[in-house]
Parts: C-alpha cells; structure tokens; sequence
C-alpha cells in the first residue's frame, strides 16, 4: 500500500497517544457477517461498521440490533445498491440513470428505513461499489456534495492509500478491500499504517472459509487478536468514531 507521507499529518493528535487508527467496515448485511464476523469481532472486543442492504437486515432484526447493543455501529448504503450500468446485475439501478435528486432521495429513504428498524440514525454512507458520480457523459455530476450534507462520512473502496488524518476528505474516505488477504498482507499493512500516523479503513463482505467477496474467519480471528494486541499505539474503532475525532481535532487545530 503506498505511503501517505507521515510528515504531512505529523503534528495531528491520535487519542490516548496512539500512533494511528484502524476501522474495519462491513457491506451489505450478508448473513455470515452475523454467523461468523460479529462472534469474532467480539470476542476480540473489536468494535466494526456494517453498511447495511435493508433486504439483509429485515429477516433478522433481533441479531442486528444486537450487533448495535454490542457496540458496532450500522451505516447507510442506499435502498437499491446503484452502481454502474457496467454491472450486469445493475442495470435496474444504474447510476447513469440516477440525477442528484433521485440519489438523495434514496439516501435519506434508507436513514428513515434504517431509524424504524433499528432505533438508530446512520452517521456514515458507504458508496456502493465506491461509485461516487450520477448521470453520464455532459449531465455526469458528483453525489459526494448529498452525503456531505447528510453523513459524518463517507466511505469509498478499492482506494490505494491510506487516510491522511490531517488533510483527507471525510464525504469521500479512502478504504482498501480485505477480501481475500491473507493474514500476512493484513499485518503488513497495518505495520505500514502505524509507521504513517494514519487512518486505514478495511472494506470486507462474507465472512466465511472460502469464496469469492470472502474475508475468511480464521484470517479475521487471527487479525482481530493481532490489532487488539496492539491497541497501546493503534486505536480500533468504528468509522463513525474516528471520523468524529479527526472532524474534532482538525477544528480543534483550525486546519480542514
């Protein structure tokens, strides 16, 4: 993962004297997340975000709200999942179909869904597919601007870098996939992140032995031991949480 120059954010504050900051996210509401990722993450005592598809949730409430009471915090990923006409499976809900009108309108649809199901207003967004335009060609316009106005954060996918704290855009937050790394990977990049100073935010979706879109249970266990671990200099939470620290800091310092 490429280096986001530490010297650029070295005079921003990490709580408690820590040296840098992790966010593991979760999209979609897959049924595994609840059979497999949550019982790890907390037996680990780590704390995740879920970008939930509603169709996921409804079926099995109970279990979310207590992921919520466990501390782990659901976000807002739309009612539909738009994503590119590219995707087959998306010409229904295509983005180029989209005007900025019609995106939030479907944002603040999946807050109301997401408020009567599980008591609680999203604070961060994930882009679907970490597409962040609507429209195409001449009429093509950034729906980064509605989740701004509506959302701590949000966050994108398949980024290359890390989050400079001091400097990084909170509506459209650079994330990495964990799907498919091995342990090995994980730990050399959460290595690299602490040498940094910054944010990383990991983006998987099942959780289970193989597959594709798969974080693998024994790799997550594995990895969440090895983060808590480190908790004295890196600070595991959701993204809501660090999200509201570098928003705090960073007003704190008069810098973005």
């Amino acid at each position: 993962m490429p280096s986001s120059s530490a010297s650029s954010h070295s005079s921003f504050h990490w709580p408690a004297g820590r040296r840098a900051a992790l966010s593991l996210s979760f999209d979609d509401a897959r049924p595994s997340q609840l059979d497999s990722g949550i019982p790890i993450l907390n037996r680990h005592g780590v704390r995740a975000t879920f970008y939930v598809s509603l169709h996921n949730v409804e079926p099995r409430l109970t279990e979310w709200r207590a992921a919520l009471a466990a501390g782990h915090e659901i976000g807002n990923h739309t009612i539909r999942h738009p994503c590119s006409a590219n995707f087959c499976w998306s010409r229904d809900s295509a983005l180029e179909d989209y005007t900025l009108a019609d995106m939030e309108a479907e944002i603040l649809a999946a807050n109301d869904r997401i408020r009567d199901l599980l008591g609680v207003v999203p604070r961060t967004f994930a882009y679907p597919c970490g597409q962040t335009f609507v429209g195409r060609g001449a009429d093509c316009a950034s729906y980064v601007p509605v989740v701004a106005r509506h959302f701590l954060a949000g966050r994108g996918f398949m980024s290359e870098t890390f989050n400079n704290p001091s400097v990084c855009d909170l509506a459209q937050l650079c994330a990495a996939a964990c799907d498919g790394l091995s342990f090995e990977q994980l730990r050399s990049a959460v290595n690299a992140l602490i040498e940094e100073g910054g944010w990383m935010i990991l983006c998987g979706h099942e959780v289970r032995v193989a597959g594709g879109q798969t974080v693998q249970g024994s790799v997550l266990d594995e990895f969440c031991a090895c983060v808590s671990a480190l908790s004295p200099g890196l600070w595991v939470d959701t993204v809501a949480a660090v999200g509201e620290h570098v928003r705090g800091e960073r007003k704190r310092s008069g810098g973005y």
